[in-house]
């Protein structure tokens, strides 16, 4: 009977160690296990991060060319305004130059008429004087400065030794020998 409780208490131990065995192997298979999952964790974040991390550079890259493109962009508008602007201020000009030039002609030309009325109302004035004086033999004549003076022409030259600008008319005073638009010579 020894033989058998003691056969029964291997039995019992043996069955306890064999128990206590797969239960360490139980233990060792599910460290293992963990270990994996927490290896397959670790390279599945590690390759996240990597792949996040280029995804960023890449969005960082195409954030640089946009606004390098952007750039390029803004200074050729930069140009194109500066550009634009310089035609507009050289067609201003040009129009300011013309009306300025049309100004200028349009006052010359209204000084030419001016002293082409006065030269006239001048010569009508002489003319009316010898007229009276034809009309009137009886009364003395006066010496004027329009009548009885020697009528000459002396050439007054003015800038340009060439071409004379001026007459004398018989009170003395200048005129033009050849005005310029429907001015006619008068005298």
């Amino acid at each position: 009977m020894k033989q058998g409780r003691k056969d029964q208490v291997e039995e019992i131990r043996q069955l306890k160690e064999k128990k206590l065995q797969e239960e360490k192997n139980y233990i060792a298979y599910l460290n293992e296990q963990e270990e994996l999952a927490k290896a397959k964790e670790e390279e599945r974040r590690r390759k996240e991060v990597e792949a996040f991390q280029r995804h960023q550079a890449a969005q960082m890259d195409l954030i640089e060319e946009r606004k390098t493109v952007a750039e390029k962009e803004a200074a050729e508008r930069r140009k194109e305004r500066i550009a634009v602007d310089a035609v507009v201020a050289r067609a201003q000009e040009k129009d300011f130059l013309d009306a300025l030039e049309r100004r200028e002609k349009q006052r010359q030309l209204q000084a030419e008429q001016d002293e082409f009325y006065r030269l006239r109302a001048e010569v009508k004035e002489a003319e009316r004087r010898r007229a009276l004086q034809r009309r009137r033999p009886s009364t003395p004549i006066t010496l004027s400065k329009a009548v009885g003076r020697k009528r000459t022409r002396s050439w007054h030259v003015r800038g340009k030794p060439s071409k004379p600008e001026f007459l004398r008319n018989r009170a003395g005073k200048l005129r033009r020998s050849k005005p310029s638009g429907r001015n006619w010579r008068l005298c």
